[in-house]
């Protein structure tokens, strides 16, 4: 691990400024020019702003596109989700801190090849940004962690405040050892002199540290490393954590044990790799398998080259300085420590013994061999940071012309976008998570409780509120973030945008306000995603009504709106007959057959509309419109005809306008006839399967029924039985009553018998 983060160091420093020569190489070799002319700098920089602009700075990182659900809304509701989810992405504070967690993680994946995010819990749905030092991955794992990685370790540094935060309160999962927890909390305490013993009293400890909890939170205190080991159970794939305590001799803690857990998980952190880390890879490695160990950003390619032209240009700087030097000779060193110029203006007198030394005498350096030096290294940092930077000076000066730079800009275009291919796709796994995290209905995230009562308000169903129902399509810049190529990408759809469908040519217009002025804000001001009132209706009758008008076959829509595709049809010939109306009041026959189709259109769209009851109100309106508009375009059509009887026009172009005007009608025949073949289909389909759900139902009632009579069955049973054992029961005890109030009587009887006796005999 040491090895590895001094390489990374040294990396680090050159492409920051370090000078290529030491401290003990200036003074042995005496070297007066050491500095570093910052090439390497500005290749990275291009390098990461190349990064930043492909899967940073734009409009949306993704669009999230609804994959089940009602046909008719998945458009509306996956547009809603998309804005939703980008609110926390892009504005407010936690946008703000996913904007530099990302610059920070593009810079890694730029200099080093490596792009690392970190869930360090499960509800956040914000990672960290990991650097490479506190990332602790096995040799030998391939770039498929899935297979190949079964443990790695995350070092984090925290503050006291931080660690209590994490480990106290009543949400806190179980797990932490709380005496540890307690002990170092103590020690980085009386490090600092502060040390209240207040750990049996948990509400004046409470109390305490929130008045401390600036201070506590400072750079005024030292810090704890902690490192956060993962394991994968070989059983079922998921994987748990544990955090461990490390050693800090800053802190002097000697009387913690650190081979004890700060926390051990009771139940597994997460079931895949994917819910706690995620990471980006340049494309530095060439030799398969691909190896985490392997990978190679722009710091390891250029690395040597930008070395070793820094100290070519330093000896290339001091050979210029000492060729600005006039060398002087003196025949009498005896005397080289008194005057040797006396200074009578405008005249200068030099004493005997000095002699200037001539240029011929000098050592003069071979600069073509110098130059073509520079010129080759050039070369070597062009082709090694092609992938990452589109343009880079070869210092040759020459001019190209415009052939010569296209064909250069696409050769250097087309590494680039494959390096974007790979990321992009890489990138589809973050923001899946991400969206995954929004979706987790337990979450106590502000933010996403917030994410979620706006998709509720936005009608998204509950049932849709899951990862499985949706898609990222991730957002991919125009010119893989070339401004040059992305201007000749949108030159190329301007041009062919008058072949596309109104809804095709309203994109284009977007995405060139977006791409031309660097402005997504202002593209969506000026062009917004979806005009007011637009469904899938709406956009059916933008579609079919040009078709219509040119009075070419189309057929019926299916999954739309068909009120609103109805209505919008019905504005639309409105407006054409009204064109009409204000130029000369008759038309072409093309418009007149167009106007023709589009009511044929519309008709059969109220037929089907019609089966529906709630729809009546609707449709009787919608029909009484279109009556009074069909009487428009047959006035148009009796004025054309007149106006073609008037003219003494040439029989075979009235013959050519008739053949046009059978052939439209036959047209017309023939689509009506599809029309209502298709329609006789599916209202044959329709019976079929209302005939099917009819005897499904049939046969379920039949169950019913036959289960309910036997339930009735042994109800009934059960209940005479139980009548009988009443009646048994009220029997026996009606007996028993008898016979005893018989006896009772007899007894009676005896004893009145007996006292006439008695009486008798006194």
């Amino acid at each position: 691990m040491l090895p590895r983060s001094s390489d990374r160091a040294i990396i680090n420093g050159q492409f920051n400024g370090a000078r290529p020569f030491s401290a003990q190489e200036e003074k042995e070799h005496q070297i007066q020019v050491n500095a570093n002319f910052l090439e390497g700098y500005k290749i990275a920089q291009n390098g990461i702003l190349q990064m930043n602009t492909a899967l940073l700075y734009k409009d949306r990182f993704f669009n999230a596109k609804l994959l089940k659900g009602k046909a008719t809304k998945r458009q509306e509701w996956s547009e809603a989700l998309t804005n939703n989810i980008h609110r926390p992405l892009k504005r407010g504070r936690s946008g703000q801190k996913f904007t530099y967690l990302m610059q920070n993680r593009n810079a890694a994946l730029t200099l080093h090849g490596v792009g690392p995010l970190w869930w360090s819990n499960d509800f956040d749905w914000m990672p960290k940004f990991v650097a490479l030092d506190d990332l602790l991955i096995p040799t030998d794992t391939e770039l498929d962690f899935h297979d190949s990685l079964g443990y790695f370790c995350v070092n984090q540094w925290l503050t006291p405040w931080q660690l209590y935060k994490m480990t106290q309160g009543e949400k806190v999962k179980p797990g932490w050892n709380k005496e540890l927890v307690q002990q170092v909390l103590k020690s980085l305490l009386e490090s600092q002199n502060f040390s209240p013993d207040y750990w049996d009293k948990p509400e004046k400890m409470e109390e305490l540290w929130k008045q401390r909890s600036t201070y506590l939170n400072s750079d005024a205190v030292p810090k704890v490393k902690l490192t956060t080991v993962y394991c994968q159970d070989d059983k079922d794939g998921s994987w748990w954590r544990k955090i461990l305590v490390r050693e800090n001799q800053a802190l002097q803690i000697t009387s913690i044990s650190t081979d004890k857990f700060l926390y051990d998980g009771i139940t597994s952190f997460a079931d895949s790799i994917g819910h706690v880390m995620h990471m980006q890879f340049g494309d530095g490695s060439v030799v398969a398998p691909f190896k985490y160990r392997s990978v190679r950003g722009l710091g390891v390619l250029l690395y040597s080259v930008i070395e070793l032209m820094n100290r070519l240009r330093c000896q290339f700087t001091q050979s210029v300085f000492t060729d600005l030097l006039p060398l002087i000779r003196i025949d009498n060193p005896t005397d080289r420590d008194r005057p040797k110029m006396l200074q009578m203006q405008p005249y200068g007198v030099i004493d005997h013994g000095i002699h200037f030394v001539p240029k011929e005498e000098r050592h003069n350096p071979n600069y073509n061999l110098v130059e073509g030096a520079m010129n080759e290294f050039r070369q070597l940092m062009s082709e090694s940071s092609a992938s990452y930077v589109q343009d880079i000076d070869t210092g040759s000066g020459k001019e190209m012309t415009l052939g010569e730079a296209q064909i250069r800009l696409q050769s250097v275009n087309k590494m680039v976008s494959s390096m974007l291919m790979g990321a992009y796709r890489q990138e589809e796994f973050l923001y899946e998570e991400v969206l995954h995290r929004f979706f987790n209905r337990t979450s106590d995230d502000p933010e996403v409780k917030l994410f979620q009562k706006r998709c509720k308000s936005d009608g998204i169903p509950d049932d849709l509120m899951c990862l499985e129902c949706w898609q990222v399509d991730i957002t991919k810049a125009f010119g893989a973030g070339d401004q040059s190529l992305a201007q000749q990408e949108i030159a190329f759809l301007s041009n062919i945008a008058p072949q596309l469908d109104p809804t095709s040519q309203r994109k284009v217009r977007r995405i060139s306000i977006s791409v031309m002025t660097r402005n997504p804000e202002l593209a969506d001001e000026l062009v917004p995603t979806e005009p007011a009132g637009v469904n899938e209706g709406t956009k059916a009758a933008d579609e079919v009504f040009p078709n219509l008008m040119m009075s070419a076959p189309t057929e019926i829509r299916e999954g739309v709106e068909r009120r609103d595709m109805i209505t919008q049809l019905l504005l639309k010939m409105e407006a054409v007959i009204q064109s009409i109306t204000q130029f000369d009041n008759i038309g072409t026959p093309q418009q007149v057959m167009g106007l023709g189709s589009v009511s044929q259109y519309i008709q059969q769209n109220l037929e089907m509309l019609g089966s529906d009851p709630s729809e009546k109100e609707f449709t009787t309106a919608a029909e009484k419109q279109l009556g009074v508009l069909d009487n428009l375009v047959k006035g148009f059509e009796q004025r054309i005809q007149e106006q073609m009887a008037s003219s003494q026009q040439d029989p075979e172009e009235l013959a050519k306008l008739q053949m046009a005007q059978q052939a439209a009608s036959q047209k017309l025949e023939i689509s009506q006839a599809n029309f209502q073949q298709k329609f006789e289909q599916n209202q044959l389909k329709f019976e079929q399967k209302m005939a099917q759900s009819e005897q499904n139902q049939a046969v379920s009632l039949k169950q019913t029924l036959d289960t309910a009579a036997a339930e009735i069955e042994s109800m009934k049973a059960k209940a005479i039985a139980e009548i009988q054992a009443i009646q048994a029961k009220t029997g026996a005890e009606v007996a028993s009553t008898k016979a005893k109030t018989k006896v009772e009587v007899e007894t009676s009887k005896e004893k009145a018998a007996a006292q006439p006796a008695t009486a008798a005999s006194e």
